[in-house]
């Protein structure tokens, strides 16, 4: 069974609610046949997890699913291709 990991990121000064971007992800997911595993995200200050325990997780599933690329450097995304990688919702590359 492929195990995936999903990152939202929220910019400071914005205010997305996180509990509707999880929803919208999952729902969204389905329809491409992407069960999410677990939740990684950045810019809410009760969200313990974000991208630097994501690439310290990376090895524990087979896709990564980013909401976008935003607030993820050239060097992340380096890392993070060692999975496949989903980006909005488009399977856009396989490990590297």
């Amino acid at each position: 069974m492929t195990k995936v990991a999903a990152y939202l990121y929220k910019p400071a000064g914005k205010q997305y609610d996180f509990t509707e971007m999880v929803k919208y992800t999952e729902l969204k997911a389905k329809d491409v046949d992407v069960v999410i595993d677990e939740f990684y995200a950045d810019g809410w200050d009760d969200i313990p997890n974000g991208i630097d325990e994501l690439l310290s997780d990376i090895n524990n599933y087979n896709g990564i699913l980013l909401y976008s690329l935003e607030g993820i450097t050239k060097e992340q995304i380096k890392l993070l291709s060692k999975k496949s990688i989903y980006l909005s919702l488009i399977h856009i590359s396989e490990p590297t």
